[in-house]
Parts: C-alpha cells; structure tokens; sequence
C-alpha cells in the first residue's frame, strides 16, 4: 500500500527529527550547520596538526570528535625581521605597529609601499603575504610568497608558507615539493616535517609519511605532536598495536600527558573497547579530578552509549565544581529531551538563561522542550525571541511555522517558511514543508511549483522528488507520479519508499508485475514495515501467486490491524482462495474502519450464497 505523509507527519517530520539531532553534541553548532565531509584521512591529519599547534592541552576542551573542529589554512607565525634601515625599513616598523593596533589595511598599505621602494627584498614580500592571508586573502597571499622565494630562493619561511597555501588549497604536489624544500634548508623546523608526513599521507604514499616522520622524531626524540602524528598514521594503516605502543610510552614518559590519555582511549573506542577507553579516561582523573575536559568527554562517551545516568554523574559533578558551566547543563538539558522528561528539560534550558539571557541556543531548546511538552503558545513566544541575526533564527523560523500551522494560521506559516527560502542556506525539507501547507490548502499547483522550486536548488534530492511524485499520484496523474519515482531510484536506489510506491502502482495498474515484486523486495529489505509488507502481497495477489500473497497479507493485518486498505487485501485473497468466512470477517472489518467504502461493501453482498 501507498504511505504518503499528511501534512501534520510532514510538519511533525521536519520539526522533530533533524532538530535533536544535535544531540550528538558538535558543541554550539545550530542543527542547520552541515559539517563539510572530508575523508577521513584528510580530516584526521589535517586537524591533527592545528589541534596539537593550538593546545598543550592543559586546562583546555578538547574537540570531543576530530570532526568538532574545523580546518582553515594553517597561518605562519607573523613575520618579525628586524629591519631599521632606510626608508623601506621605517615603513616595515610602521607597518607592524598599525598590523598590532588591529589595522590590516593599514599595515597592507604600508608594505606595498615599502616593496616599491625596495623591490628585491623577500622579508618584505613575506610579511604582506601574511597580511593576506590574515585577511583571508590566499591568492594574494600564494602570489606575494612566491615573489618572495623568487627574491630569496633559499628562504625557508617563505617556502614554508607556500607549502601551507598549496596544501590547503588540495595542491599536494606542490606542497610536497614546497616541505620537502623547508627541511632541506631547515633541517631543525617544527612544523614543515609534520605537514610533509601529512601531505605524503594525502597522497596515499603512506610509507614516504612514515619515513618522514621517523626522520623527524631522530631529531626531535621528546616531541608529543610528531609520536601523536605517527601514532595516528599507524591507526590510518590499521597498524593499532603499534599506535598503542606509542601512546603508552608517552604515558609512561609523562604520566601527565593529557593528550596521550584522550588520543589512546579515543583508539580504544575507535577499535569497540569501551571497557579499556574508560579506564584510561578514568586513569586520567584519578590524577587530575577537576579536569572539565575529561569529564565532559566522559559525559559524551556514556550518552552515545544511552547511559544517561552515569552522564549525569560527570555532568553534575562537573556543576559542583564549576557551577556556571553552560555547557554541562545544556548537555543535561539534552538528555531530558532524550529521555521525555519535558518538565526537567525546560527547567535546565530556564536556568541557562537566567545565567546568559542572550543565549540564543539555550532559547531555541526551550522553544523545543516548551513544544514537546505540547506548551505551544510558550513555545511560539520563545522561538519568536531569537533574533534574526542568530544562527539559530532559520530553526526558530522553521518551526514558528509549524506550530502556526497547529494553531490554524496556515497563512501566517507560508509567510515564515517563504521567508527562510528567500536566504542562504536553505534546506530541502523546507521546500517539502512549504508543499504540504499549501497542499492542506489544496491549492496542488502552489504545492507543485514549492517543490520545483526545491529541485532546481537541490535537482537530486530524494525527499522532493519523491513528495513530487505523491502530489502526482494525489492529482490523479500517474504518469508523472511514475516517472517522479523512477528519478528517486535512479538517484537513491535504496529509497524504500519510492521503490514501495512504485510496486504498488504497478500493481494496482497489473502492469511490470515482475519488476513490482523486485521494487517491493528490495524496499522490504530496506525497510520491514507494514505498508511495504502489504504492498509484497498485492503483489503476488496481481501475480496469481495466492498462497505467497495470503502468508505476506497476514503479516501485514497483524502489524496495521486498523488498516482498511490492509483488510481488503486480506479480504480479496481470502476470497481467491476461496475461504469465504474468512473474506467475509476482513470486508467487515474494513466497513468497521471505513463505513462509506461502497466498493466493499459490494464485494460483502457477492459473497452472500
């Protein structure tokens, strides 16, 4: 059978799924931010170097998943040379006073004007490089570093920047060549040797990354960042034993080592032992009880888990000792919407913003709490509190509009989600929601045009394209319906959905039967619900195939007993099969469900002898 959501399961959908989603806890993202998705080679490296060169751990939180943090190019240390001679030097002083007083486009000015009168000085054109890239500038920047290894071909900051540009900008070859320069002339340098490991590792050339961190560890035998580095290459070459060894001599070096103990837990739990990341973790606070990191990656580690009670151990020690931690008590917060209890949840979320009124994620999982607990008017005047320039605003929005919806001001919640479409970084779903309003509406052409307004943003995505189909098989236009739903199984072939709809208009039309009962087998596997469960036994009722179709049937009555689409099926194959008390019993009950279905009531008057 078809299942095609009305609009309070599409509003109800879109309000609440994606939503709590956050509860993966990506700290103080808005649910509407989308991680850009690196492979996961790349992400671990490329944030593996600006963690270790940002942190010595002490006392600060750590990126509870590599994935929390986010990459930007890699900045050189500012450019200090000491230079007091002539007019160009006096202009380079000055230009690093206004870059110190915060007036980039001063400083900028200042070192064009220095580079005109001295031409040929690569300090120079290294300094306005990193005035470029400080302004995010990295063509620029690229242009000005390159000048200066031009200039100075033997200057190996400049080639160290350039390795940086290269290696941001996907560029691996050119960073290669540019590290590998740096080490050259600067065989002591801290950072290049790091970066050329990662850029070979980029490159799959796993075994050049290894050498050249080997090569760097000899000559920096006590460095934490480059064993971290190398530990983490053994992990990416599934050589765990060898990154575990890593970590415990650290450990065993520096039984404080911060870092080690969250790096080697994360293996542990990378590699499914919860039992032994959880004493290293532990291990850690019996040395050091108040550190909040930990605890709050403690608190993580039993929330993905689902043991809320022992999260809320960590969390609520983490309140005594830190009574106006935010985080601990969102994250508190989040485990009441988890768990149901809406009264709990909205009680964290009041008190977060009695300490900071201006948290407007606090405001937004109060809006939510407010509306779980079915509190809509609340609910309604706490979304309405977040202002427009909040990156929670959108969400806010999105389910103003459903909760006017709720309330019967249909018009009012177009208006919103029109609103939201009008910006940046909109979301498919809202296009779906925007179809369902005026679907309610029945105005089927608004609905029609909202959704292809969706798919020429988002021309392959499954949920509008599928909604499209809906809408067409609703209007009576099976063609497009089908043809709608062919394109969200060419674009998603696992769409269970689209591949039940399309089996059941198959079989309803008894055409493509051997495909229906392919589609529907495949959705089943998907998904093993009801409606796909009734949709296989249609299809071999339309197939002649009676025995298969009565076995697929009564599983499909005993998941949706009030079903009358269901117990007409069951009634029609009872009848085929010629158990007519049976057949009888089922017609019955779908008179039960839906007393005006004249088709079967004509179907129960036949049976009479």
């Amino acid at each position: 059978m078809l299942v095609s959501k009305a609009l309070d399961e599409v509003a109800d959908f879109f309000a609440k799924t994606v939503y709590f989603h956050v509860f993966s806890f990506c700290h103080g993202y808005p649910p509407l931010i989308v991680f850009r998705a690196l492979p996961r080679f790349v992400l671990t490296f490329s944030l593996l170097i600006i963690l270790f060169a940002a942190c010595a751990c002490s006392g600060s939180v750590l990126p509870e998943t590599l994935a929390d943090a986010e990459t930007t190019p890699a900045k050189t240390k500012p450019i200090v040379v000491d230079r007091t001679d002539g007019a160009a030097g006096a202009l380079y002083i000055e230009a690093r006073l206004r870059a110190l007083e915060g007036d980039s486009k001063g400083a900028l000015e200042l070192l064009q004007k220095a580079i005109r009168l001295d031409p040929h000085d690569a300090y120079l054109r290294l300094s306005l490089a990193d005035q470029y890239l400080l302004q995010g500038d990295t063509e620029k920047a690229l242009r000005a570093a390159e000048d200066a290894v031009i200039q100075e071909p033997r200057f190996a900051e400049a080639h160290f920047m350039l390795g940086n540009l290269f290696f941001h900008a996907d560029d691996n070859e050119r960073a290669i060549q540019s590290f590998q320069r740096v080490v050259e002339l600067a065989p002591d340098h801290e950072e290049a040797p790091l970066l050329l490991a990662v850029a070979y590792a980029r490159n799959d050339d796993l075994e050049q990354s290894v050498a050249a961190l080997k090569t760097y560890l000899q000559n920096h035998p006590e460095s934490v960042r480059g064993s971290v580095t190398l530990a983490r290459l053994y992990q990416e070459m599934e050589l765990t034993g060898w990154a575990i060894d890593i970590y415990l001599k650290l450990l065993e070096q520096d039984p404080d080592n911060e870092l080690a103990y969250f790096e080697l837990g994360g293996l542990y739990e990378q590699e499914g032992d919860s039992g032994k990341a959880l004493d290293i973790y532990r291990a850690l606070l019996a040395r050091d009880s108040g550190n909040m990191s930990m605890r709050h990656h403690l608190a993580r580690f039993f929330i993905v888990r689902q043991e809320y009670d022992a999260a809320r151990r960590e969390l609520d020690e983490i309140l005594r000792l830190r009574p106006d931690d935010l985080e601990a008590r969102r994250k508190i917060g989040l485990i009441h919407l988890e768990t149901e209890n809406w009264p709990a949840a909205i009680e964290s979320f009041e008190e977060m913003l009695r300490q900071r009124p201006d948290l407007h994620q606090a405001r937004f999982y109060l809006g939510s709490a407010l509306e779980r607990a079915e509190r809509y008017p609340d609910a309604l005047q706490e979304f309405s509190k977040i202002p427009e320039s909040s990156d929670f605003f959108d969400e806010a929005m999105a389910h103003r509009g459903y909760l006017l919806h709720r309330q019967g001001r249909s018009e009012e919640a177009i208006a919103i989600i029109e609103k939201i479409l009008g910006k940046e970084g909109r979301r498919p779903e809202l296009f779906t929601f925007l179809a369902a309003l005026y679907e309610e509406q029945q105005d089927i052409p608004q609905a029609l045009k909202a959704l292809e307004r969706g798919l020429r943003i988002f021309p392959d995505d499954g949920g509008l394209l599928y909604h499209q189909g809906v809408i067409h098989e609703r209007s009576k236009n099976r063609d497009q319906a089908i043809a709608a739903m062919r394109q969200v199984i060419e674009t998603d072939p696992e769409h269970a959905e689209a591949l039940n709809f399309l089996a059941y208009i198959y079989a309803e039309e008894g055409i493509h039967l051997e495909e229906a009962l392919d589609l529907a087998s495949r959705a089943l596997e998907l998904k093993p619900e009801g409606h796909i469960i009734d949709t296989l036994g249609w299809v071999y009722f339309k197939l002649g195939r009676y025995a298969e179709a009565r076995v697929e049937l009564e599983r499909a009555a005993l998941l949706m007993p009030d079903d009358p689409v269901v117990q007409e099926h069951l009634g029609d194959v009872y009848r085929a099969l010629k158990s007519l008390e049976k057949a009888r019993r089922a017609y019955l009950r779908v008179l039960e469900l839906d007393p005006d279905n004249a088709s079967v009531a004509e179907k129960l008057e036949g049976l009479s002898p």
